[in-house]
């Protein structure tokens, strides 16, 4: 069998009898074949050529991405009667090597077998409430501390890591500006927090770093590192992102997670996700195609390629009418229509170092396992993105590069600003999450929203109309004026976010 994962008995690892017998693996083995292929980071870092390098890794990542992991590949838990798929969790079950004894601590499911199982069409898209995961934060099995999470599109992910970085680095630079300011007059120096057009308070900055005052920082942690994934802004990375995704939602543990050699489910299995395979994941996201918009594809002529309604009578014009009104309502101050990124090189590991792994979570150092971000694993995110090549005449448009200005940047059209708002009663939870309060989310990306719903945090809105009237908090003054606009307007500006669109081809 050309991948094979190791089984290790749990039983004899924990000393202790099991309430849930682990199936006999061997005898499944002699049968039956794991599901997963898996790359090494070996492999992957012997590419010497930067571009096959980058295909080979995003393939690894697409064939992993669809997987339905088996019982040989570790896919799944005990969620009790022998079933190894769950829609809630079950903190209930604390026996020795049951679901409340997993490490990490498990918050929900395992709920599916693959990442397409909820990031659906296109792939590596959102999904439908029915596939919202349902989550214990705190492992208590009151139903009334669960939360909803409805599955969020991933394309356009990797330049969102992108400026995640670039903002990080400018907060850190303000601060580190006014610490110098601070240590050579002897004083704490305020330092206003704003990149990118993006205000995060400010902070009073000291000598000494233990005695900053970070009680004004708004929108983002204390340590100013903008994380981009998550509906509570908690994940830095794609990579990070994965980690838990694997673990709690189809229960396929990474190695850099739980440890190499160890089985942090108790299923038998371990290794289950490779150091390489997290690099494959983390680029297959990367390198998604952009979102699009369908006035792009009118231009082009392909909105049926795409299966998409031809443009109506006066639709381009009640969209142009409805990005004005968007504007004036003030949906843009948090939804902001553009922002930019200088670095288009998007890298794993990432060359920044707020946004990689000094440590895995398993206490490995990446280094010693080969994730060097001096041999990175790296392409052009305005160049080099494979899917969404589209033939068109007899010229090839690369639909799924992200744009660049005149200055060379590349331009995110992605009506987010990557910042956390508090959203007022109606969009709280019974408990805070990440450390986050109840009612605060990061704003959430609207390119891709006409192909999106259903919407908000928890899918709770079936339509755009009702997302915007469950705005509260920050956001009330602009949910006002939408209701405060003739039937017209609204109905303009709900035309106009339907034109955000979701498209995907993927290349042969």
């Amino acid at each position: 069998m050309k991948y094979i994962s190791m089984y290790i008995a749990s039983a004899a690892l924990f000393g202790a009898a099991s309430s849930f017998a682990v199936p006999d693996l061997d005898v499944i083995d002699r049968l039956e074949e794991p599901l997963a292929e898996h790359c090494t980071q070996q492999e992957i870092n012997a590419i010497s050529n930067v571009r096959r390098r980058f295909t080979f890794t995003f393939e690894c990542g697409r064939r992993l991405f669809d997987t339905r992991f088996n019982i040989l590949d570790g896919g799944g838990g005990n969620v009790g009667n022998g079933k190894r798929y769950s829609g809630v969790p079950r903190a209930d079950l604390n026996g020795s090597d049951q679901w409340a004894n997993h490490f990490p601590q498990r918050r929900s499911g395992p709920d599916g077998e693959a990442c397409s199982d909820c990031h659906e069409e296109p792939l590596a898209g959102a999904g439908a409430s029915g596939l919202d995961i349902v989550s214990d934060p705190l492992n208590s099995g009151n139903l009334s501390d669960f939360i909803q999470r409805n599955t969020t599109s991933m394309l356009g992910a990797g330049p969102l890591q992108l400026l995640a970085e670039e903002m990080t680095s400018e907060l850190i630079a303000i601060r580190e500006r006014a610490r110098r300011t601070a240590c050579n007059n002897n004083r704490v120096v305020r330092a206003d927090l704003q990149t990118k057009g993006v205000e995060f308070g400010f902070v009073r900055v000291a000598c000494n770093p233990r005695n900053d005052d970070t009680r004004r920082v708004a929108g983002v942690n204390d340590d100013l590192i903008i994380r981009p994934f998550g509906w509570k802004g908690n994940q830095m990375s794609l990579r990070s992102f994965n980690r838990g995704a694997g673990h709690n939602d189809i229960g396929v543990q990474a190695a850099e997670l739980v440890g190499v050699g160890v089985d942090g489910d108790f299923d038998g299995v371990t290794n289950e996700l490779f150091i390489g395979d997290m690099t494959g994941l983390a680029i297959y996201l990367a390198g998604q195609p952009r979102p699009v918009t369908r006035l792009e594809l009118a231009d082009l002529g392909l909105l049926q390629r795409f299966g998409q309604e031809p443009l109506r009578n006066g639709e381009r014009a009640s969209i142009r009418r409805g990005a004005a009104d968007f504007r004036s309502v003030g949906c843009e101050s948090c939804h902001r229509a553009s922002m930019t990124i200088d670095n288009t090189i998007y890298s794993e590991p990432s060359q920044t170092v707020t946004h990689r792994d000094e440590t895995f979570p398993s206490g490995l150092n990446p280094l010693s396992v080969g994730v060097n971000p001096n041999i990175p694993v790296s392409f052009d995110v305005t160049r080099d993105v494979i899917e969404n090549r589209i033939r068109v005449g007899n010229q090839t448009v690369a639909l799924g590069n992200l744009q660049r200005n005149s200055s060379g940047q590349g331009v995110l059209n992605l009506f987010g600003d990557l910042k956390r708002h508090e959203m007022g009663p109606e969009l709280a939870e019974a408990i805070p999450d990440f450390g986050v309060g109840n009612s605060t989310w990061i704003t959430k990306e609207l390119w891709g929203v006409g192909s999106n719903g259903p919407y908000l945090h928890d899918g709770r809105a079936s339509t755009l109309t009702e997302a915007i009237i469950a705005h509260g908090g920050e956001a009330a003054a602009s949910q006002r004026s939408f209701l405060a606009l003739s039937r017209s307007r609204q109905n303009d500006i709900i035309t106009f976010l339907n034109n955000l669109i979701l498209v995907r081809e993927e290349s042969n």
